[in-house]
């Protein structure tokens, strides 16, 4: 079973990806690191509904983790830089970015992917 760390601000498409997560066998979703925003709290009650611990400091998680405790980070249309302490924390990390940098950058890309009807995908092992 492969131990996941999801973050993640409060948006539609990133409760996809994480209903997607929760879904498969493989994956045990140890917790969400939430952007907080003033939108519907859509995914903090999916997370609680699957009894899912959920953070919204990043001090929280260095508390909570250990060095190497999680094998995987997914980063989905988060808002905040991962600092190399809290990378520390996961053997492996994905940061899903879906849109052409530096031209698209920033939080509102899939809007714009939306509006210009084209993406890429590249993958970055860190």
């Amino acid at each position: 079973m492969i131990k996941v760390l999801y973050f993640c601000k409060e948006c539609d498409i990133a409760l996809k990806a994480l209903k997607y997560i929760k879904k498969q066998k493989k994956y045990a979703l140890q917790g969400c690191f939430i952007s907080k925003t003033d939108k519907l709290k859509k995914i903090e009650k999916f997370l609680f509904k699957h009894n899912v611990k959920v953070f919204f400091k990043i001090d929280d998680l260095k508390q909570h983790f250990k060095e190497k405790e999680i094998d995987l980070f997914l980063s989905f249309t988060n808002t905040i830089i991962l600092e190399q302490n809290i990378l520390d924390i996961s053997k492996k990390a994905i940061n899903f970015h879906p849109a052409i940098l530096p031209d698209f950058k920033g939080v509102s890309t899939t809007h714009r992917i939306y509006i210009y009807k084209y993406y890429y995908i590249i993958i970055l092992k860190l």
